[in-house]
């Protein structure tokens, strides 16, 4: 009776044991494995996402026959045993090498079947797959492939390591609470691909100047990374890339950042003239608070003062580093690029205004001999600043002067407005001096744009076939240009 009951409790105790085994696998959605992984570890610098399978798909390669015999076969054996409709995702730990390796990447992957994938790396990967545990691992150098479940972790780390080990940490850190606030929004963001940066770690981890920086300025550097993110997006859409990044940063970041919010005055009716038939091509415009740009770099990128110190001769320290630029230029800032009707060069010549007091007026004028300016660049001071006009090489003004209101071409809304703006109209260009073939390229673009400011930037490459997706356009020009590149072979 007694050996029965020992046999019972033993019994017991062992069911009630694999139960609490059971109970410590949390099953969870993709993302939220990784959102766990990143809570606790500080050398997490960057973290995202990939739709793999819609990044290939919008290539539209099934209906290219060379691609299509050559990504086919491969897609349709990964999609048999990883979950391809979701996306893959990634962090990257730091401190980031002088050679720009990190000290480990980890993707992670949705699995369909692990026997199917044991079964795929064994018999047609010819992998070696052993057992740490309930995981199933796979190594090959720097490379571990680990999965249990519905889940399948891979790391790429130079350093030496010990295999089941380190996959056994990685699918434990899994098993946390998970990330709140902007790492878990960024991890839930839409997108071809997703990455968030932590600013924290990043300076945590870095090995750059600012480890010179004094006690009082790190600690204050500290305060500012904490909490501090960037998101970036980018999307292939039907006509156009898109890459998108949003600033998710402390209140003392914030604080810190010199992109103006004023709208710079006139820019727009100051440069957007010329002569009749002209036309504008491109543009950089910029709206910055010069002030708290200095305070920024004096206190946190001494190595910049050095460089204007060095730019100026030693004028910049002399004169006082931190208050030189403030007391001469307003922060606003244009430049347009103008080509005539008939002309067969990039631009002619290129239209400046810059923002400045009347200390920076007299400045400029006895120190515009100075500066290495083209014959019959012309000035005029007015109010607000200065106005430059400066022919290219080879050109003269007469091609472009003018008071005539020039249209802002496709692609120029954000100029003078944003904190930050570039633009390049394609339609406006001539392309003298390439082939027929490299020009036909360049017809395909109607914009690219950048603008933005302290929250974020947005930058676009706009085709002018609006139809088909970006991604489908670019593979059916880089496949058009192969037999170029093969010396006229057909494929």
């Amino acid at each position: 009776m007694l050996k029965k009951s020992s046999l019972f409790v033993c019994l017991l105790l062992l069911i009630s044991s694999c139960s609490d085994n059971n109970e410590t696998k949390i099953e969870r959605e993709l993302y939220e494995y990784v959102s766990a992984s990143i809570r606790e570890n500080s050398d997490v610098i960057a973290f995202g996402s990939m739709e793999i399978k819609e990044i290939i798909d919008k290539t539209d390669y099934q209906k290219i026959q060379m691609l299509n015999s050559i990504i086919a076969p491969e897609f349709a054996a990964l999609n048999s045993v990883f979950g391809m409709d979701t996306p893959v995702y990634f962090i990257v730990e730091g401190p980031i090498s002088r050679q720009g390796s990190p000290k480990r990447v980890t993707i992670f992957m949705k699995v369909k079947n692990p026997d199917d994938l044991a079964k795929e790396l064994e018999e047609e990967r010819g992998f070696l797959v052993e057992s740490q545990g309930d995981i199933r691992y796979a190594e090959d150098n720097e490379f571990i492939l680990g999965f249990r479940d519905d889940l399948a972790i891979a790391i790429i780390q130079s350093e030496e390591f010990d295999a089941g080990k380190l996959i056994e940490e990685a699918f434990l850190a899994t098993q946390g609470e998970m990330s709140i606030g902007k790492q878990h929004k960024i991890l839930q963001t839409k997108g071809d691909f997703v990455i968030g940066m932590n600013l924290e770690s990043l300076y945590e981890t870095s090995n750059t100047s600012l480890a010179q920086l004094n006690d009082t300025k790190q600690l204050e550097l500290e305060k500012m990374t904490k909490g501090s993110f960037t998101q970036t997006i980018v999307n292939f859409n039907k006509g156009n890339l898109s890459v998108e990044s949003n600033n998710y940063f402390s209140d003392e970041l914030k604080d810190a950042m010199f992109f103006s919010a004023e709208k710079p005055l006139k820019m727009k009716s100051l440069l957007s003239k010329g002569k009749d038939g002209a036309k504008i091509v491109g543009g950089f415009s910029s709206n910055i608070d010069i002030t708290k740009m200095e305070e920024f770099y004096t206190s946190y990128a001494p190595d910049v003062i050095e460089m204007l110190n060095d730019v100026t001769g030693g004028l910049y320290r002399f004169v006082g580093a931190g208050t030189v630029l403030s007391k001469l230029i307003s922060g606003n800032l244009g430049v347009l690029a103008l080509a005539s009707e008939d002309s067969k060069d990039f631009a002619d010549g290129v239209r400046v205004f810059l923002g400045s007091s009347e200390a920076g007026k007299k400045a400029f004028m006895l120190m515009r001999s100075e500066f290495d300016m083209p014959t019959g660049t012309e000035f005029d001071y007015v109010d607000e600043g200065i106005e430059i006009l400066l022919p290219m090489s080879g050109h003269n003004l007469n091609e472009i002067k003018g008071e005539k209101k020039l249209k802002m071409p496709n692609g120029a809304e954000g100029f003078g407005s944003d904190g930050l703006c570039g633009f390049l109209n394609f339609d406006q260009l001539t392309y003298m001096g390439l082939s027929a073939e490299e020009a036909s390229i360049l017809d395909r673009f109607d914009y690219a744009r950048l603008e933005g400011g302290n929250d974020g930037m947005k930058f676009v490459l706009q085709m002018k076939n609006t139809n088909d997706n970006f991604l489908k356009q670019m593979t059916q020009l880089a496949m058009s240009m192969v037999p170029l590149l093969m010396g006229g072979m057909s494929l």
